[in-house]
Protein backbone atom coordinates (compact mmCIF):
# COMPACT_ATOMS: atom_id res chain seq x y z
CA UNK A 1 0.00 0.00 0.00
CA UNK A 2 1.31 3.20 -1.08
CA UNK A 3 1.11 6.09 1.27
CA UNK A 4 3.16 7.19 4.53
CA UNK A 5 4.35 4.41 6.53
CA UNK A 6 5.56 4.95 10.59
CA UNK A 7 8.58 3.22 12.18
CA UNK A 8 8.68 3.89 16.17
CA UNK A 9 12.61 4.34 16.69
CA UNK A 10 12.94 7.53 17.18
CA UNK A 11 11.21 10.57 16.32
CA UNK A 12 11.72 10.52 12.16
CA UNK A 13 8.53 9.07 10.42
CA UNK A 14 9.91 6.40 7.97
CA UNK A 15 7.94 7.16 4.75
CA UNK A 16 7.24 4.93 1.32
CA UNK A 17 9.29 6.10 -1.92
CA UNK A 18 6.22 7.24 -3.06
CA UNK A 19 5.63 9.97 -0.07
CA UNK A 20 9.52 10.99 -0.10
CA UNK A 21 8.73 11.95 -3.34
CA UNK A 22 5.69 14.02 -3.13
CA UNK A 23 7.74 15.45 0.06
CA UNK A 24 10.48 16.33 -1.89
CA UNK A 25 8.41 17.82 -5.14
CA UNK A 26 6.57 19.98 -2.57
CA UNK A 27 10.01 20.92 -0.68
CA UNK A 28 10.91 21.80 -4.01
CA UNK A 29 8.38 24.38 -4.87
CA UNK A 30 8.24 25.70 -0.78
CA UNK A 31 12.15 26.71 -0.82
CA UNK A 32 11.04 30.64 -0.73
CA UNK A 33 7.75 29.45 2.49
CA UNK A 34 5.29 29.92 -0.75
CA UNK A 35 2.57 26.84 -1.23
CA UNK A 36 2.42 24.51 -4.58
CA UNK A 37 -0.77 23.76 -6.10
CA UNK A 38 -1.80 19.91 -6.62
CA UNK A 39 -2.05 20.41 -10.18
CA UNK A 40 1.65 21.47 -10.42
CA UNK A 41 2.84 18.32 -8.24
CA UNK A 42 0.75 16.36 -10.20
CA UNK A 43 2.26 17.93 -13.70
CA UNK A 44 5.90 17.49 -11.89
CA UNK A 45 5.46 13.65 -11.09
CA UNK A 46 3.49 13.01 -13.78
CA UNK A 47 0.67 11.30 -11.79
CA UNK A 48 -3.03 12.06 -11.54
CA UNK A 49 -4.76 14.42 -10.06
CA UNK A 50 -6.82 12.13 -7.25
CA UNK A 51 -3.59 9.97 -6.64
CA UNK A 52 -2.35 13.43 -5.11
CA UNK A 53 -5.06 14.23 -3.18
CA UNK A 54 -4.96 10.78 -1.86
CA UNK A 55 -1.42 11.56 -1.18
CA UNK A 56 -1.59 14.56 0.37
CA UNK A 57 -4.60 13.29 2.70
CA UNK A 58 -1.97 10.75 4.14
CA UNK A 59 1.38 13.58 4.28
CA UNK A 60 -1.88 15.71 5.98
CA UNK A 61 -2.78 13.22 8.73
CA UNK A 62 1.21 12.67 9.35
CA UNK A 63 1.32 16.49 9.97
CA UNK A 64 3.66 16.78 6.82
CA UNK A 65 1.50 19.30 4.89
CA UNK A 66 -1.33 21.94 5.58
CA UNK A 67 -3.47 23.60 2.84
CA UNK A 68 -4.66 26.41 2.73
CA UNK A 69 -8.17 27.79 2.09
CA UNK A 70 -7.23 28.22 -2.14
CA UNK A 71 -5.40 24.70 -1.83
CA UNK A 72 -1.91 25.56 -1.77
CA UNK A 73 0.56 22.70 -0.10
CA UNK A 74 2.82 23.72 2.59
CA UNK A 75 5.06 21.97 4.32
CA UNK A 76 4.64 21.83 8.04
CA UNK A 77 7.36 22.49 10.77
CA UNK A 78 7.79 19.13 11.03
CA UNK A 79 7.08 18.21 7.25
CA UNK A 80 10.30 20.80 6.36
CA UNK A 81 12.55 19.12 8.98
CA UNK A 82 11.86 15.84 7.19
CA UNK A 83 11.87 16.94 3.68
CA UNK A 84 15.39 18.83 4.35
CA UNK A 85 16.91 15.23 6.02
CA UNK A 86 15.28 13.27 2.93
CA UNK A 87 16.92 15.88 0.64
CA UNK A 88 20.16 15.80 1.89
CA UNK A 89 20.34 12.08 2.02
CA UNK A 90 18.39 11.98 -2.16
CA UNK A 91 21.22 14.06 -3.53
CA UNK A 92 24.11 11.79 -1.70
CA UNK A 93 22.56 8.77 -3.09
CA UNK A 94 21.64 9.80 -6.01
CA UNK A 95 25.20 10.63 -6.92
CA UNK A 96 26.46 7.15 -5.31
CA UNK A 97 24.14 5.75 -7.61
CA UNK A 98 25.01 7.29 -10.89
CA UNK A 99 28.43 6.03 -10.21
CA UNK A 100 27.14 2.55 -9.95
CA UNK A 101 24.58 1.64 -11.77
CA UNK A 102 23.77 1.54 -16.00
CA UNK A 103 23.04 4.96 -17.47
CA UNK A 104 19.57 4.15 -18.58
CA UNK A 105 18.48 3.86 -14.79
CA UNK A 106 16.05 6.26 -13.34
CA UNK A 107 18.01 7.24 -10.17
CA UNK A 108 15.56 9.36 -8.77
CA UNK A 109 13.28 6.19 -8.05
CA UNK A 110 15.94 4.23 -6.89
CA UNK A 111 16.99 6.86 -4.36
CA UNK A 112 13.44 7.03 -3.12
CA UNK A 113 13.14 3.32 -2.94
CA UNK A 114 16.40 3.05 -0.60
CA UNK A 115 15.62 6.39 1.57
CA UNK A 116 12.30 4.42 2.47
CA UNK A 117 13.93 1.76 3.64
CA UNK A 118 16.81 3.36 5.83
CA UNK A 119 16.27 3.43 9.25
CA UNK A 120 16.17 6.84 11.32
CA UNK A 121 19.43 6.64 12.64
CA UNK A 122 20.80 5.03 8.98
CA UNK A 123 18.72 8.72 7.31
CA UNK A 124 20.99 10.90 10.45
CA UNK A 125 24.61 8.75 9.87
CA UNK A 126 23.57 9.70 6.06
CA UNK A 127 22.90 13.26 6.51
CA UNK A 128 25.96 13.45 9.03
CA UNK A 129 28.62 11.61 6.69
CA UNK A 130 28.46 14.81 4.40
Amino acid sequence: RKGVRFMKAQETASLSASAIRYLLVIHSFSIDGGGVRSAVIADRIGVSRPSVHKMMESLGKAGLIHKNGYGAVFLTEEGERMAGLYENCYTRLKVRLADLLPEDTDFSQAACMLLSVLTPDGLHRMESEG
